[in-house]
């Protein structure tokens, strides 16, 4: 009985152990020390925990092509259309605080998409570090705004984008 205890208390200390090594080779620290800043308008800002999706990518278009005088099949795979990814930011639901973001989803709600497009931006922020990096979208619109299904006391934007570059 003694014999599986310490075997039960090695593996333990072993994950403990291989837990706070990992956390120790990570140059950026805990998540939770960074924020993502949303930029919009004339001088909006909202932030949030998490911002997910930041990127694009290209259907693959196969394409057939003909080698050593027509003997030869091959399929060549080349970039087709270009998609902005939707980027989903998450933060706590923030009473008592008038949220820009809930009026700019109100005008996309009324009908005013074309003129809630907006060029913005989403900045890595850390409190020891500052800026860390910083996206800007182009045309960018809340195609959706709610509370979080997993988390009540969440609220889930949707950014629905056109454009992206990394800032350098």
């Amino acid at each position: 009985m003694k014999s599986a205890i310490r075997l039960t208390a090695f593996f333990a200390l072993s994950l403990a152990l291989q837990d706070t090594a990992l956390a120790a080779e990570s140059s950026y620290g805990n998540s939770a020390d960074y924020q993502f800043r949303l930029s919009f308008g004339k001088g909006s800002e909202e932030y949030f925990a998490r911002c997910s999706g930041i990127g694009s990518s290209n259907e693959v278009v196969e394409h057939k092509m003909l080698v050593d005088r027509g003997r030869t099949e091959i399929v060549r795979k080349i970039p087709g259309r270009l998609k902005f990814n939707d980027i989903v930011c998450v933060r706590d639901i923030q009473p008592q605080k008038a949220s820009s973001i809930w009026s700019w989803r109100r005008e996309v709600e009324k009908g005013g998409a074309d003129k809630a497009r907006l060029n913005a931006s989403i900045t890595l922020v850390s409190a020891e570090r500052g800026e860390l990096a910083q996206w800007n979208i182009e045309s960018a619109w809340p195609s959706s705004l709610s509370v979080s299904h997993e988390n009540p006391l969440q609220e889930v934007l949707v950014l629905t984008v056109e454009g992206l570059s990394l800032n350098p």
